[in-house]
């Protein structure tokens, strides 16, 4: 192959990689092949006001470089000089690559779309579109498992940095028949909880409805179960972990409260927030049971790795 499309969602770690996930699916479907560019994710940022940002391609610090997977290759923006270091601009600094066309995410025609992916003529082409969306081009794309593309063994066909390995292998030792693994997605800093969810008058009142949610769903007493906890909020990490018997927090450093929504801590190191936040996604699909949160894309690996009727809704 000679065309390419270009990995260009700059949002969370969930939605990157389905971003990652569709566009090796619409580089099957269009003869291109895969170039992955994490060089302007949020975790990159050093400031929200300057838009500066660390000169680095995250996904080194996950995975190392996939094989071929079905006919399509993955490569990088630096194995290419004129996308290395795209054109500068104040807000898409020091990787500005905006001038390149994009399949996007909220396009509403397929013929548009469709002949921008079939241009011999368009060497690259970015793409926002992600698995698991409401997508009004690709109707495949809404969802993430069929008989043609599994998530999880996908996510696995990216081969681990050996760190990342280490850690989630030392991790599944520990792991036995009573681990529960519990992911409250709130939302830090957003002033709502979770689409069609109840509205709770405060962060106390949810983490006790998680609590009785456990006593629910879980055969026999609580303390015969343990605990591991992932929350994007530092407060509700530390209420279940004093809630819940048997539990383990994540330790992941998290912003202060009402400071970002996302799973990450802007004061830390890139790669360390990012590789928290992998670990924390990975640890959470390798639990025996699960309790989490409707509509957060953190916990799709868990939900389609564990059994379910082992993974239970949260908030039901």
């Amino acid at each position: 192959m000679n065309k390419y499309i270009i990995t260009d969602r700059r949002t969370g770690l969930g939605d990157v990689l389905l971003n990652l996930s569709a566009c090796w699916y619409l580089g099957q479907r269009y003869n291109r092949d895969v170039i992955v560019d994490w060089r302007r994710l949020p975790y990159n940022l050093k400031s929200t006001e300057t838009w500066k940002r660390h000169e680095v391609n995250l996904f080194h610090c996950l995975f190392m470089c996939p094989p071929k997977l079905q006919g399509v290759n993955f490569l990088f923006p630096e194995n290419f000089d004129e996308i290395s270091f795209g054109p500068k601009t104040k807000d898409g600094y020091p990787f500005d690559l905006d001038h390149l066309p994009i399949v996007d995410q909220e396009s509403k025609s397929f013929k548009t779309e469709d002949e921008l992916l079939k241009n011999s003529n368009e060497k690259f082409i970015r793409c926002s579109m992600r698995m698991g969306q409401k997508n009004d081009c690709f109707h495949r794309l809404r969802t993430i498992n069929k008989d043609n593309f599994n998530y999880w063994f996908f996510i696995n066909s990216m081969p681990f940095a050996l760190p990342i390995e280490e850690e989630i292998n030392d991790f599944r030792k520990k792991v036995n028949s009573k681990t529960v693994g519990i992911h409250f997605r709130h939302g830090n800093g957003e002033d709502w909880w979770m689409a069609g969810k109840p509205k709770f008058d405060n962060l106390e009142e949810a983490v006790n409805q998680i609590v009785e949610d456990a006593k629910k769903n879980l055969k026999g007493s609580l303390d015969k179960y343990n605990f591991k906890i992932f929350s994007d909020n530092p407060t509700a990490r530390e209420m279940l972990f004093e809630k819940l018997p048997n539990s383990e927090k994540s330790s992941s450093k998290l912003p202060e409260e009402n400071e970002g929504p996302l799973h990450f801590d802007i004061n830390s190191y890139p790669i360390k927030s990012l590789q928290d936040s992998f670990l924390d996604m990975m640890k959470l699909s390798h639990c025996t049971y699960l309790l989490y949160t409707e509509h957060s894309t953190f916990a799709i690996p868990a939900v389609h790795n564990i059994s379910k009727d082992r993974a239970f809704k949260l908030f039901k």
